[in-house]
């Protein structure tokens, strides 16, 4: 269901923006579906970690449990930053600080200026880049081929991608390239949130977060 609601995303937004480009930014601007399907997959992250904390709370070690919460942290973190806080919804006005910081006068902390210093550019978008590509690229290759690692992530309630996921990715990847328009990374934005859920979800070591003496059910890659 999650991968279809990202096919059925990107594909909106791939023939709107070759069609109509008016209904693409619709889709794409500020509080319009995109943004909204990416709140939404930080948010269920967010809860599925939660939801995992609670039910595993007497099963696993406190390192485990205190990388759920944060990981559910971070998430809700994000899903905030990209409603500004609630501040479009809610109508209120910005402080002095954030309109004269905020390359759009908004409260939220990505796209604060100092100087020549962007946040996003720094911390959102080079860092974060970064941390995807080993996420994606390295992690996988090393959980299968290092048990130190392994144990790394197994402590650390780091989920694994499985391969279609990483193929997904860099459909997604493909697909931001293709499309000549500087508003993408929307698009990037709601395809990576959609796909990190389905990697939260059911990840490749799934079986390490599941709750002892529950009852195992097979899914569709026989696991």
């Amino acid at each position: 269901m999650i991968l279809g609601l990202f096919i059925v995303g990107m594909l909106t937004g791939i023939v709107l923006f070759y069609i109509d480009l008016p209904a693409f930014s619709t889709f794409i601007d500020e509080d319009g579906v995109a943004e909204w399907l990416t709140v939404i997959a930080l948010v269920g992250s967010a809860a599925i970690s939660i939801k995992r904390f609670f039910q595993l709370r007497k099963h696993k070690k406190k390192l485990f449990l205190a990388f759920l919460l944060i990981t559910a942290l971070v998430l809700l973190f994000g899903a905030g930053e990209e409603l500004s806080w609630g501040q479009r919804l809610f109508n209120f006005q910005s402080s002095d600080f954030f309109k004269e910081h905020n390359t759009q006068k908004e409260i939220n902390i990505h796209n604060l200026v100092f100087g020549k210093l962007k946040l996003n550019k720094v911390i959102f978008s080079l860092l974060l880049s970064v941390s995807i590509c080993l996420f994606l690229f390295v992690l996988p290759i090393l959980y299968r081929k290092s048990e130190k690692i392994k144990h790394v992530v197994e402590l650390s309630a780091i989920p694994v991608p499985r391969n279609y996921q990483i193929v997904s990715y860099i459909l997604l990847f493909i697909v931001i390239v293709i499309i000549n328009d500087l508003r993408k990374w929307e698009l990037l934005e709601m395809g990576g949130a959609l796909l990190f859920l389905a990697i939260v979800q059911n990840p490749l070591n799934k079986e390490l977060f599941r709750v002892p003496g529950k009852s195992k059910v097979k899914n569709r890659d026989g696991e």
